[in-house]
């Protein structure tokens, strides 16, 4: 639990420090195509370097195109700065784009997504905070279920 609340930490750290240069970047690129982003080092770089600390602080892979959305990253500028409804939202959108981006079979998509979204509501998230330790291995262990039946 101490490793990823310290991954937690170091990504809030980088997201604090370096933030609206990634987001810059990104919003720069948002008119190109996308083998003209894929050319762009300076949009590959921030990228990058967003997912990574995204995908530390919310725990999931994260797609290009979640990360260059432009609510997703106001969402991410307003979590950063402590807002926790927009960190919860974040999560949510996080989840979603998780999901979607698993390539499942015809139906599995919706019985998975129907097991986060029963996560999502019975989860109280009021007093959260960020760094907070979530006991979520019963979900995690369905979810992989899930996934490992097909």
């Amino acid at each position: 639990m101490a490793i990823v609340q310290w991954e937690i930490q170091k990504a809030l750290e980088d997201l604090v420090k370096n933030f609206d240069k990634y987001a810059e970047v990104i919003n720069n690129a948002k008119d190109l195509t996308e083998d003209a982003k894929m050319a762009d080092q300076d949009y590959l770089d921030a990228i990058f370097n967003l997912r990574t600390a995204m995908e530390g602080l919310l725990g999931v892979d994260l797609s290009n195109e979640f990360l260059s959305n432009e609510y997703n990253l106001q969402l991410m500028k307003a979590a950063i700065e402590g807002n926790i409804e927009a960190l919860n939202e974040l999560r949510f959108l996080a989840t979603q784009d998780f999901v979607i981006g698993l390539d499942l079979e015809d139906g599995a998509t919706d019985r998975v997504w129907d097991l986060v979204s029963d996560f999502i509501a019975n989860t109280k998230f009021d007093d959260l905070t960020v760094g907070a330790a979530l006991d979520d291995s019963a979900f995690i262990k369905a979810l992989n279920g899930m996934i490992s039946n097909g």
